[in-house]
């Protein structure tokens, strides 16, 4: 008899976290230091892209699980 090994089988057996939650820490991981970096841009570099001061502060101010609608497929 062959048995056939997964590496999904593997992972799943030895508690390894799936790849998607690697990736959705990595989201949250990059959204955090976006939003950092937002309130750090000066008046004239947020004018450029079309936000108030307020705006940025706001984005800025979200915890890191306060994420767009889109993400929470």
């Amino acid at each position: 008899m062959i048995t056939v090994t997964t590496q999904e089988s593997v992972n799943a057996r030895c508690g390894v976290a799936r790849p998607g939650l690697w990736r959705r820490i990595g989201r949250l991981l990059a959204l955090s230091r976006q939003r950092r970096a937002l309130a750090r841009l000066d008046d004239h570099m947020l004018k450029d892209i079309g936000l108030t001061r307020h705006q940025a502060y706001t984005e800025a101010q979200k915890r890191v699980w306060d994420v767009p609608a889109s993400w929470r497929d």
